[in-house]
Order: C-alpha cells, then structure tokens, then sequence
C-alpha cells in the first residue's frame, strides 16, 4: 500500500502553519452540549464505548519501558479512533511516532502533522496545535509546570480539541481519562522472523468526569 507522506515543519514553518489551519477555525463558535461528543472508531472503541467528549484529556502512561512500545500502539489507535473523517492531527515531540506506523492504524497521512518540541517550549507549541488541530498527540515532560498543564487544559476544553498525553508526563497527569497498557502480546512475531501483524493488549481505564472506569481486552 503507498503510503502518502506525512507533513513534516521545521522551526521556521510552524507558527505560519499553524496559523494556516486554524484560520480555518472560528474564534467564536459556541457548540451545543449534545454535538460535543464523538465516537469512537476502531480499536479503541471498546474503551469509550458512549463515545469521547471533546476537549477530553486522555493521558496514556507506560507502566514500564517494556510497555512503551505497545503504549503508542494504544495511542494511535485512540488517535485514528478520534479524528472525525475530515479531521487534522498533531503529534507534538513524539519522535517514536512514525509514519508508518500511523499509517497502519489508519490516522489520516495528509492531515497529519509532526511538530518538535523541546522541553523549554513543549507547552507554547502544544496551545497552538490545541487550537488548530482536532487532535493533539503530546510527548509531555516528566515535571510539566502546573500552570501549562491548567491552560492546556482550559483550552483544549475551549476549542473541543482531543488531548492524548504521552510521555513521563502522561502518569501525573491531571486527564479526565488514564488508560494504562497492563500487558501486551504481539502477533505475528516470531525469535528472529516473521511480521507483526497485531497488539493484543489489557488496558485499565480509570476515569471521572462520566468517564466509567473498567478493564478492557482490545486488538490494535
């Protein structure tokens, strides 16, 4: 399968960019509380089975190094699960994401942009991308300020904007959602050969805000 190459901004682009795709996003545009919600497709479906309010927080923590791995598999499948059909995604230093593996869980390549972000300006970029994108994949540092992580928050919840926290970052993390890889097994792996063909993984959500705590079993 051709894999259309995803969008890739150096410094100098970004907030030029950015701007671009938030033009296309009204600065006032209040959307009534039954229209907030979106379904979950996919994968991750099983996770939010009512579907997913926007402007939601989901951190997806790692519990060990060994789990990394199939904790970005779960976030892009929430990820691909989350995006509406026209919708635009923005990895924020994410530097494990990559385009084939977006590609395979069917995040959408054109409408998939990859921003850097160092530690000292993480919070800057990520509020930009808040507000122009539909949802924001972010590598958040270990010991993020209170007071970023408060107007990310904020303006996420204002601009409807799917937040998927990744990282160190993501087991402190104030989201409205924790979704937490309990374990993993890979499918089509063998000592030495074979092509992986699937994740079955054990997630424990816990939640608030509506959100139903539970255990689930999922293919991603």
């Amino acid at each position: 399968m051709p894999v259309t190459p995803a969008v890739r901004l150096e410094p100098g682009e970004r907030k030029a960019a950015l701007r671009q795709v938030a033009g296309r996003i009204p600065a006032s545009s209040p959307v009534p509380a039954a229209e907030r919600r979106l379904e979950v497709r996919g994968a991750a479906a099983a996770l939010f089975p009512s579907g997913i309010r926007k402007g939601t927080a989901v951190a997806l923590p790692s519990p060990r190094p060994a789990l990394d791995a199939a904790a970005l598999r779960l976030t892009l499948a929430l990820a691909a699960g989350t995006t509406p059909v026209d919708g635009w995604v923005a990895a924020v230093g994410v530097p494990a994401l990559g385009v084939v593996a977006a590609a395979e869980a069917g995040l959408p390549l054109d409408r998939l942009v990859f921003l850097a972000a160092p530690e000292s300006t993480w919070g800057t970029v990520t509020i930009a991308a808040v507000d122009a994108f539909d949802v924001v994949v972010v590598n958040a540092p270990a010991r993020p300020r209170a007071a970023e992580v408060r107007r990310l928050a904020a303006r996420a919840r204002e601009r409807g904007a799917v937040l998927l926290v990744t990282g160190t970052g993501a087991r402190a993390w104030p989201a409205e959602a924790h979704a937490a890889v309990a374990s993993a097994t890979w499918d089509g792996l063998g000592s030495g050969h074979g092509h992986l063909e699937s994740c079955r993984l054990t997630v424990a959500l816990e939640g608030r805000g509506g959100i139903r705590s539970r255990r689930v079993e999922l293919v991603a």
